[in-house]
């Protein structure tokens, strides 16, 4: 069985949006493409099994449902899971309209991935395929190729109704990098890199790292490694951990790199920092009590005593007699 068949578009005058080749990739464990730079712009939408899409140096996981760009500007490559090969859907295409139009399905070259699950898709690649492969005749293979584009048209509404980032509000870039943050947040113990952050985006790593170097004045990298800092100065603070195994919770997997970076980010390494935090934890801690029993020892010195009363003297109020609050008798 061939491992991949395509079909060619013998009419291409169609200035807004061409079609060039349309075809399936089977299941290839050595499958691989790239890098280099596309002659047109392709979209695949895998079926099964699982890849790895790598649009300038970022890397992208693909499986089933997944639905990828390559485009002409950027540096692309993909390879299959050997052990769990994947099957896709490709089309190329070209026009004066392309990116504007696969904008509105919410790809560029930042986002080139998107989940969709919809059988439709693979409706409109099979109607594609059997109109380019029909064997009509000469003078009607531009009416063959119109109708190719048409249903490439309708792929294009379908991914535009199922794209929420288009249908609702764009995903602004102060979004990003909230979402950026929240991802380092949840996971840093996890030991992610900032190529992970992208990919949980489905966005570019240099776009990420750009925007949020301009939000937040720090690269993501630093940004990233001062929060397990933070985090684990406040495990070192409050627990009686070990420091090795708080440095493995922090997402530091090296026990000297991890006191290293510790030490110039706090100025003194963790078993330093430790003792000079519980030291004083302690001091203060003997002090308290030391002041509450001077405190207690002087009120107890300075509470007044009910003199003795006078023989014959009532023990109840008279009009003349006020009567005090308890704390005051």
């Amino acid at each position: 069985m061939e491992k991949q068949i395509v079909f060619l578009n013998e009419q291409n005058d169609n200035i807004d949006v061409e079609i060039f080749e349309v075809g399936y990739q089977h299941k290839d464990p050595n499958h691989k493409f790239g890098p280099h730079i596309f002659q047109y712009n392709y979209l695949q939408y895998v079926i099964s099994g699982e890849g790895t899409l790598i649009v300038d140096k970022t890397a992208y996981p693909l499986e089933a449902g997944c639905l990828f760009y390559t485009n002409t500007d950027s540096v692309c490559s993909c390879f299959s899971n050997p052990d769990n090969p994947y099957e896709y859907f490709f089309i190329g295409f070209n026009g004066s309209k392309c990116k504007k139009i696969l904008s509105q399905c919410g790809l560029s070259s930042e986002h080139p991935v998107l989940k969709i699950f919809n059988v439709e898709i693979i409706n409109c690649y099979n109607r594609i395929i059997d109109t380019l492969k029909s064997n009509e005749n000469t003078h009607k293979i531009n009416s063959k190729s119109n109708r190719a584009i048409s249903f490439l048209y309708q792929l294009f509404s379908t991914l535009i109704e199922n794209n929420y980032s288009y249908n609702q509000s764009p995903i602004s870039e102060n979004d990003h990098v909230k979402n950026a943050m929240l991802f380092m947040e949840k996971n840093f113990s996890q030991g992610v890199t900032v190529q992970d952050v992208a990919a949980h985006l489905n966005i570019n790593r240099n776009y990420l790292s750009k925007i949020f170097k301009q939000q937040t004045d720090s690269t993501l990298i630093n940004y990233l490694s001062n929060l397990r800092l933070k985090k684990a100065a406040k495990l070192i603070s409050s627990t009686n951990l070990p420091i090795t195994e708080i440095g493995i919770l922090c997402g530091f997997s090296d026990p000297v790199s991890f006191s290293a970076k510790f030490k110039k980010f706090m100025g003194f390494s963790p078993r330093d920092y430790r003792k000079k935090i519980t030291e004083p934890n302690r001091m203060l801690n003997v002090n308290e009590r030391i002041e509450h029993s001077i405190e207690k020892s002087i009120a107890v010195q300075l509470s007044p005593k009910n003199p003795p009363l006078p023989a014959g003297k009532s023990t109840q109020p008279t009009a003349y007699d006020p009567i005090l609050p308890s704390t005051m008798k």
